[in-house]
């Protein structure tokens, strides 16, 4: 996190590879701090066997470390999908999830 106050929700769609993850490897002061509320969504395509289990991975080292700043962690697996195909599936479920982290109103 190079500019950590730029973003406080994430959405990494079929995000990793081998390469050890960088967006959150520097462990940035804002991940320890529990007013940053850092909001997560990681997702990829169930039929991705390559990117399953450094996405899992990420997401577990994540979720272990329990970062103060982070508010919440969310991994989603489009069944049946592959990489480029779930991308208008993840882009329906990030835009929702994004509404959820909105406060309700009062109507």
């Amino acid at each position: 996190m190079v500019q950590p106050d730029t973003f406080k929700n994430y959405i990494l769609g079929s995000p990793l590879d081998e390469k050890v993850p960088t967006l959150f490897a520097q462990e940035h002061a804002a991940l320890k701090n529990s007013q940053s509320a850092i909001n997560v969504l990681t997702s990829y395509g169930e039929l991705e066997k390559e990117v399953a289990p450094f996405v899992e991975d990420f997401v577990s080292q994540l979720s272990n470390k329990k970062y103060k700043g982070i508010a919440s962690i969310e991994n989603i697996v489009a069944e049946s999908y592959g990489h480029s195909d779930s991308s208008p599936l993840v882009a329906a479920h990030g835009m929702r999830w994004l509404k959820s982290l909105q406060p309700k109103s009062k109507e």
